[in-house]
C-alpha cells in the first residue's frame, strides 16, 4: 500500500491491513493510497502517523498492538528501538509476526537495530517485510546485514524515499544495487507464494506527489 503499509489476504479472505499511514502523513510528505474495502485486522507495530494511523482502516477491523490471538491467526509482537540508539531519538517500535496459509509474515517494524536475541526472537520466517531507507530504520547496508541473516524465503524492501515518500532516506534502488548476484524479482503491486524465491519489488499502490 506505500511506505510500510501492506494488506494482506488469507485465501479464505481474512483482510489483515499492517501500519496504515495516514494519507498525507508528515506534512504531506508521505502520500498512500486509502484502502476502500472492509479490513477484518489492523496490525500496529506504533502509532506514528505514518504507521499506527487506524482512521485509514475501513470496516470496525481488531486492533492487533500487542501479541494476541485473533479468529485463527496468532500475532506475536515485540518490543524493538526505532533508531540506533537503543530508542533514544524515535522512540519504540515493534517487530510483528503471523502465519497465513501456512506462510509466516515478519514485519519487522520500524527496526533501527538487530542483535542475536532479535534474530532469535524472530525465528525463520517465509516473507520478510524490511525497511531500508535508514535514518529512521535500517540503513541498507545493515538491513541487507538482516536479510542475509535470516535467510528468508521472499525479502520484500519498504520505508525507502521514492516519489510519493519524500524523506531523506535511501531509495529502493540504493539497496537493491547491494544485493550483488542475489535474485530479484518485479512483479507490480500484488505478491502471490508462487513467485520465486529472493528480493521482491512491490510497486506501491501509491499516486505521486
Amino acid at each position: 500500500m506505500g511506505h510500510a503499509s501492506f494488506l494482506a489476504t488469507s485465501c479464505l479472505g481474512q483482510r489483515i491491513l499492517i501500519d496504515p499511514c495516514r494519507p498525507g502523513a508528515l506534512g504531506g510528505r508521505i502520500h498512500t493510497t486509502p484502502v476502500a474495502s472492509p479490513v477484518d485486522v489492523v496490525l500496529v507495530s506504533h502509532y506514528h502517523e505514518d504507521h499506527g494511523w487506524i482512521g485509514a482502516a475501513p470496516g470496525d477491523p481488531v486492533i492487533v498492538d500487542r501479541s494476541r490471538r485473533v479468529a485463527d491467526t496468532s500475532f506475536k509482537l515485540w518490543t524493538t528501538a526505532h533508531d540506533s540508539a537503543s530508542g533514544c531519538r524515535m522512540g519504540l517500535s515493534r517487530s510483528m509476526r503471523f502465519k497465513l496459509d501456512r506462510i509466516t509474515v515478519l514485519h519487522t517494524g520500524d527496526l533501527g537495530e538487530f542483535d542475536d536475541e532479535w534474530l532469535a526472537t524472530a525465528a525463520k520466517v517465509d516473507v520478510l517485510l524490511l525497511p531500508v531507507g535508514g535514518v529512521y530504520t535500517l540503513a541498507p547496508e545493515r538491513a541487507l546485514a538482516l536479510m542475509d541473516a535470516l535467510a528468508p524465503r521472499w525479502c520484500i524492501p519498504m520505508h525507502y524515499q521514492s516519489s510519493a515518500v519524500k524523506l531523506d532516506m535511501a531509495t529502493r534502488d540504493d539497496f537493491v544495487a547491494l544485493l550483488g548476484e542475489r535474485p530479484v524479482t518485479a512483479c507490480g503491486d500484488t505478491f502471490h507464494p508462487g513467485l520465486p524465491p529472493g528480493v521482491i519489488l512491490l510497486d506501491p499502490a501509491t499516486q505521486s506527489l
